[in-house]
């Protein structure tokens, strides 16, 4: 059997013949080039980490075509490929080297199927490897004048179920087994140091291998971007070793700031190939074999770089969901309760110290922050509080009560913002005034002397003003998607907020409860909330409303039931708009039976999926209590 790779004006004639008796392979290569015109193709990062219950594999999908007037990238390659039942190899560096040992090595396969054991195939490569090497050093080298090499991650789960890895490279190809911790060969081994940290921090968190590959994903790509490494580029292709087999991992992001169209991409293993898909343009790029790419012309197919920040600085950005100041917040998988929600205060006498509880749902940007609350009045402001948070599971929205103690010198207009780091996230108009002791002579009397009293002090803050409408168009206070709102005297309760919706068969009429309150300023304005899909940004209105403030320091709330249509199942945000400007946000995931955005069923909750039911995952609920009809 024989085969020509054509690259260029260079020809690699590969023939093989068989030595059965010594069981070996011997390769003879006839090469005949211009060298002044050779292409120089090769592969870049593979990374592996090695748990207790399985194992991760990631490569990127770039190869680069190199000649001496310059580089070509094209983001088409599939570094992670199947060799055996339960088998895979994983290989960076040259193609055509790592696709004559890998050859080698199937046949050798194909020929024994004894030799099909994970421990067997890893005792073949060092030997298989070394004598390809060798014979293309003497060709191949020989004619260039330059140094090549490749280097091989071997991952396979053996017939008692234990996950095993290997690692060799050239020149030596010495067998290293990863029984734990972690590997990177490439020009993508600058993240060596960031996967030692990660790996440490994994194995000390109760994560299923999903999970953990997720934040790998994540973290691999955040780092690449720090050293803008070019030849790493494409998506990753992951592959998940566990007791079951081998899986490959389907993955994507999104951008999710929903003030901005950004790119939507993923990853998806599809009638046996890797398959990249822009979601915002719908075009698709298909990962080709080793052998495929060598036949292939060096044509530029960038599908996504790993881009160097400018400065190395991550832009944050957070939504609220609400900010309340109150008395207690109430919560469990059915409800968010606040109680005694304090907007205008009466007291006996100033100055004084004033205890309320802080309550703020953002959603946003992972990691620590610092979040700041600043107290002003009579144009005079105080840092009165500021604590590090972490958040996290971007972009789940993200729940923080905390008890401040406002030093309120006299009666007036009082505002207290919230930060998270430098971004301005919420403010409160709050109102306090100096109230007479009472003298009543049974609860009646008590009961009117409150109602008066509450009548004045709104009477009073309305006529005041927030200096900050002036500069914002609109503060929120808060904007939650539910399936009943309830405001009895000084609480707020939502009822059943969803965290996914779970549905057979798209398109889906969605019913929902939206409750929101907003400041404004004075006059005529329109409010308008619009569904918009995050992956192509297209954008549908699904209700409106027109209202007219008497004043910027009282808000206005905002309930009504409103029908989205779902056309197909993604992420959606749910978009607030004043005078067709955006002001807020929310997001919700709508999955099928094969979640792909959110949390995975139970098999009971599959079948009832699938026997028609719309199901939904409840804000904090666990696992055993987690779906409602």
């Amino acid at each position: 059997m024989s085969g020509v790779f054509r690259r260029g004006n260079l020809h690699v004639k590969i023939s093989k013949t068989f030595a059965q008796k010594a069981k070996v392979f011997v390769f003879r290569y006839t090469i005949v080039a211009d060298d002044r015109n050779l292409w120089r193709f090769y592969m870049t990062m593979v990374a592996a980490c090695h748990f207790d219950d399985g194992a991760v594999v990631i490569a990127d999908s770039r190869v680069t075509w190199e000649k001496p007037v310059g580089k070509v990238f094209s983001d088409t390659a599939q570094k992670i490929i199947p060799i055996a039942p339960k088998v895979a190899l994983a290989f960076a560096g040259d193609v055509l080297l790592a696709t004559v040992i890998a050859n080698k090595i199937k046949a050798e396969i194909k020929k024994h199927k004894r030799s099909r054991i994970p421990s067997v195939i890893a005792s073949h490569l060092p030997r298989a490897a070394k004598f390809c090497f060798k014979q293309y050093q003497k060709e191949y080298e020989k004619r260039t004048g330059k140094k090549y090499c490749v280097s091989f991650i071997l991952g396979g789960v053996e017939h008692n179920g234990e996950t095993a890895l290997w690692v060799c490279e050239s020149p030596a190809f010495v067998l290293q087994s990863l029984r734990r911790g972690f590997a990177v060969v490439g020009s993508g081994n600058v993240v060596s140091s960031y996967l030692q940290q990660k790996y440490t921090e994994l194995i000390n968190q109760h994560l299923v291998l999903k999970n953990r590959a997720d934040e790998l994903l994540t973290g691999l790509e955040n780092e690449l971007k720090k050293y803008g490494v070019d030849s790493v580029g494409g998506l990753f292709q992951t592959i998940l070793l566990s007791k079951e087999g081998i899986a490959p991992l389907n993955y994507g992001f999104f951008d999710v700031d929903p003030e901005v169209g950004g790119s939507s991409k993923e990853m998806r293993f599809e009638n046996g190939k890797w398959v990249q898909k822009d979601l915002a343009t719908g075009s698709n790029i298909q990962l080709l074999s080793p052998y495929a790419i060598l036949q292939s012309e060096p044509i530029s197919r960038q599908f996504y770089d790993y881009d160097s920040p400018l400065g190395n600085k991550q832009k944050y950005r957070w939504h609220l969901n609400y900010f309340i100041t109150c008395l207690k917040v109430n919560r469990d998988f059915e409800m968010t309760e606040f109680e005694g929600v304090m907007t205008q205060i009466g007291a006996y006498y100033f100055p004084r110290e004033v205890p309320i509880l802080a309550s703020i749902g953002p959603w946003g940007s992972n990691g620590d922050h610092k979040i700041e609350f600043y107290l002003s009045q009579d144009s005079q402001r105080m840092l009165i509080y500021n604590e590090i948070v972490n958040l996290r599971y971007m972009p789940e929205q993200q729940e923080f009560d905390f008890m401040l103690k406002l030093k309120i010198e006299k009666p007036g207009p009082v505002f207290l913002d919230c930060y998270v780091g430098e971004q301005f996230l919420g403010r409160r108009a709050l109102y306090f005034d100096i109230v007479e002791k009472p003298v009543v002579k049974n609860q009646d009397e008590f009961i009117k002397f409150q109602q008066e009293v509450e009548r004045q002090l709104i009477g009073k803050h309305q006529k005041c003003s927030d200096p900050e409408l002036s500069e914002r168009l609109a503060i929120l206070e808060y904007f939650v998607i539910c399936e009943k709102f309830e405001a009895p005297k000084c609480r707020y309760r939502f009822i059943r907020e969803p965290k996914a919706i779970y549905w057979k068969s798209y398109p889906l009429r969605y019913r929902a409860t939206i409750a929101t309150g907003i400041r404004l300023s004075q006059g005529e304005h329109k409010i308008t909330i619009d569904l918009v899909n995050v992956a192509n940004r297209q954008r549908t209105e699904i209700g409106n409303i027109v209202v007219s403030p008497v004043s910027d320091c009282l808000m206005v709330p905002i309930e009504g039931d409103l029908i989205a249509g779902i056309p197909s199942k993604g992420l959606y945000f749910f978009n607030i708009y004043l005078d067709g400007k955006f002001i807020g946000s929310t997001l919700l995931p709508f999955e099928d039976d094969n979640p792909s955005y959110s949390y995975t069923l139970r098999d009971s909750d599959i079948q009832r999926v699938n026997s028609g039911e719309l199901l939904a995952l409840t804000k904090r609920s666990m696992q055993k209590s987690d779906i409602i009809e």
